[in-house]
């Protein structure tokens, strides 16, 4: 009994790190914000180093995240953009990302990610509860079958990114002016 309890456990824990443990409509929800955010995003003229016509996905440990955000981007792509969805780890240079999406609890790799992306038009997005005051711009949790969130304005201003009027009016909670 106790082994079987303990694979259980095992099994569970490697469902949840890898995205597996989300329910359907939670990732469909987040896949769906991910989207939206590229439109609700804009980089400052000053800051612009990356191609105006692609914007760059990364996702990191959610293959059902990756999964549904490419479905979404084959069924909605517009002709004048390209978006790439693309699996990334933490050891790569995620400054070359237009939108980064992780999840963790380990505040080391918390710190080098956003070591990396500081100060670089890069939106980062987690669904790690409490990351938004620690310099994420995004905090995602799912509420009523939508995906609700946190924002942390004053590093997106930092990284030269302008939300939306609509993008501020749907949050939360922000941090920042």
């Amino acid at each position: 009994m106790r082994k079987l309890l303990l694979i259980a456990t095992f099994s569970l824990l490697i469902a949840v790190q890898s995205g597996q443990g989300q329910k359907s409509g939670d990732i469909d929800a987040t896949a769906q914000f991910i989207w939206e955010l590229r439109e609700q995003v804009r980089i400052s003229s000053d800051s612009s180093d990356n191609d105006a016509n692609s914007f760059e996905i990364g996702i990191i440990d959610n293959l059902e995240l990756e999964k549904a955000i490419a479905a979404l981007t084959g069924d909605m792509l517009d002709k004048k953009n390209d978006v790439v969805v693309s699996a990334c780890s933490y050891d790569d240079d995620l400054a070359a990302f237009d939108l980064v999406y992780f999840a963790t609890e380990d505040l080391e790799k918390l710190a080098a990610l956003l070591k990396m992306v500081n100060g670089k038009p890069v939106i980062t997005v987690t669904d790690t509860k409490g990351y938004a005051r620690y310099g994420v711009m995004f905090e995602l949790f799912i509420k009523d079958g939508r995906a609700a969130y946190e924002m942390n304005k004053s590093v997106m201003r930092r990284a030269g990114l302008e939300p939306s009027e609509k993008l501020v009016e749907g949050a939360s909670k922000t941090y920042g002016r």
